[in-house]
């Protein structure tokens, strides 16, 4: 059952593509995040876009997106849910040699039977994760044309398909061929036969591709830019930012950050990286090694090997004539820096929220009416950015309201009403950089506080 239930995508997998796969909707849409509505939101995209159309432009300067994201969010995204299937296989195959090693197996043939079915479902959790992470990455690509985001999507999918060669190689050895109708439509289901419908996951890159090829510029044109603009990252971690150019001219490119507060940009160089055409920039682990955040921004120089040297050439780029001289043209992303620049977030691994949240107090307005008062005092060592309270009428099939909750000192409260059928609501807290955690945890207990029915 790993990923078949956690997210609505089984049912998509076999008959669709990586497209269909990266717009199936999670079952707990308000504490998880399909990977569309998580890209989306990374980007600042607003919701209701249509896929796959490329709506951010060189990293999200697109005229129509906001600069502003709604943006960190405690939402289990799809990057959460990779790490979690990884682990989780990481673990069983861990705890099986263990096993294996103890001695103490009586039944080795029971055992060997199970140790294949672990094996086997470990196999298909990884599976899940590298093709979540691929889907992910196309999703990227898709709206931004960051053709580095491509070239990973394309090794997590190959990455994929040796989990589940794997996964093939153990249970057909395991089962014999079995009726599969509810998803397959089958009556001799075999895990190796349905791998090979895997490939259609490579007629989406392969497509992918074929769109990269025809942004060739022609000769004299502006070069294509596209790249995902880093909002967050481990403190600690290495930190490159990466940029796709495709110029038919010489190009540099500067990368200029501060940690925030800070007066004055230093300034590092893009270099190529593994990734055709992909360049990057690797910030300094000095400058990273504490949590807090960077500001920073790109400056992309396009030049002409042939230029004389006093002459000054005129050429057409994106509808705004721009002179070209021995230095080059410049653009800049954001297009207003240094004035704007983006944000990079830097966390510790761990969230470390300190929270309580007292007893609702209630009070009566009438005999089917109430209000119900929430406070809840919140801490973090780099300090809280927002809470907002979620809530809604029972029964639970009502839609989800939200506020944001008033600060005063170290609380935050907020009141909402609440009618004789009850309700229900949770809390999400941020802090300031780019963590954010639901209370309660929905991982570890229902999500959500109910305020009960009364006559």
């Amino acid at each position: 059952e790993v990923g078949n239930d956690r997210f609505v995508i089984a049912g998509k997998m076999y008959p669709g593509t990586l497209i269909d796969f990266y717009l199936a909707a999670t079952l707990d849409q308000e504490h998880m995040q399909s990977i569309a509505e998580y890209v989306d939101a990374y980007l600042g995209i607003p919701q209701g876009t249509p896929w796959p159309e490329a709506d951010v432009h060189a990293g999200g300067d697109s005229p129509a997106v906001p600069h502003e994201l709604d943006y960190p969010t405690a939402k289990f995204g799809p990057q959460d849910a990779a790490r979690y299937w990884t682990e989780a296989a990481q673990q069983s195959f861990a705890y099986l040699q263990k096993a294996q090693e103890s001695q103490t197996i009586k039944n080795k043939k029971d055992f060997s039977c199970t140790a294949m079915d672990i094996r086997a479902v470990a196999h298909l959790g990884k599976y899940y994760a590298y093709k979540t992470l691929g889907a992910t990455d196309l999703a990227f690509f898709h709206r931004t044309e960051d053709f580095g985001r491509l070239q990973s999507a394309r090794q997590w999918i190959e990455k994929a398909v040796e989990q589940w060669d794997s996964l093939a190689a153990i249970t057909d050895k395991h089962y014999r061929p079995f009726p599969e109708w509810l998803r397959m439509k089958t009556n001799t289901f075999t895990w190796s036969e349905e791998g090979k419908k895997l490939q259609r996951d490579f007629m989406d890159l392969d497509r992918g591709y074929a769109e990269v090829r025809k942004m060739k510029p022609f000769s004299s044109a502006p070069p294509r830019i596209g790249w995902t603009v880093n909002r967050e990252s481990l403190a600690g971690d290495k930190i490159a930012i990466p940029i796709f150019i495709y110029s038919r001219e010489g190009v540099h490119a500067k990368l200029f950050y501060r940690r925030e507060g800070e007066n004055g940009f230093k300034s590092i160089p893009f270099k190529p990286s593994d990734k055709a055409m992909v360049y990057e920039a690797v910030l300094p682990n000095a400058d990273t090694k504490k949590s807090g955040a960077i500001e920073y921004y790109v400056e992309v120089t396009t030049y002409r090997s042939d230029f004389p040297d006093v002459q000054i050439i005129p050429r057409r780029w994106e509808l705004n004539w721009i002179r070209f001289d021995q230095k080059g043209a410049r653009r800049t992303f954001p297009a207003k820096a240094p004035q704007q620049t983006y944000r990079l977030a830097l966390h510790d691994k761990d969230k470390n929220f300190k929270i309580i949240l007292s007893a609702p107090e209630i009070e009566t307005v009438s005999k089917n009416l109430k209000t119900v008062h929430i406070e809840l005092k919140a801490s973090h060592k780099d300090g809280i950015s927002w809470v907002k309270l979620y809530y809604k009428d029972l029964p639970s099939h009502l839609t989800w309201k939200s506020k944001s909750m008033e600060k005063n000192g170290d609380s935050y409260t907020a009141s909402f009403p609440v009618k004789s059928e009850g309700a229900m609501y949770y809390i999400e807290i941020a802090n300031n950089v780019g963590q954010a955690v639901f209370y309660p945890d929905f991982q570890k207990q229902a999500p959500y506080i109910v305020i009960p029915s009364w006559e």
